[in-house]
């Protein structure tokens, strides 16, 4: 990866997306990452940055949006325990991540 903040990061990253927000093009916006749902799921403008992902998730945070937003599950095809039991897996992998991304927020200059 060319840029300076997310080069820590491997070319294919599973993230939890919990909203169904996005952005199709913002002037001026380097496109950082994309899926197969959403054609910008991380930008840069000149040094600001934006993540329309979430690495700062933890087991409690998704258990308790799974709590909160109930209805926001109803609309996919997962349920809260497969949310939960999949953030008790990789959590370890995404904190690794969410890490190395802030170290490299912390170099722009």
């Amino acid at each position: 990866h060319a840029d300076p903040v997310l080069k820590a990061l491997p070319p294919r990253l599973s993230v939890l997306q919990w909203h169904g927000e996005y952005f199709h093009d913002i002037p001026g916006a380097t496109t950082l990452a994309r899926s197969s749902r959403y054609p910008l799921q991380a930008f840069r403008v000149a040094k600001a940055y934006g993540l329309l992902f979430h690495l700062e998730a933890t087991q409690h945070s998704v258990a308790a949006m799974c709590d909160a937003f109930p209805e926001d599950l109803r609309r996919g095809p997962l349920t809260a325990q497969t949310l939960v039991d999949d953030a008790r897996r990789r959590l370890r992998e995404v904190q690794r991540h969410a890490l190395a991304l802030l170290d490299g927020l912390l170099t722009v200059r």
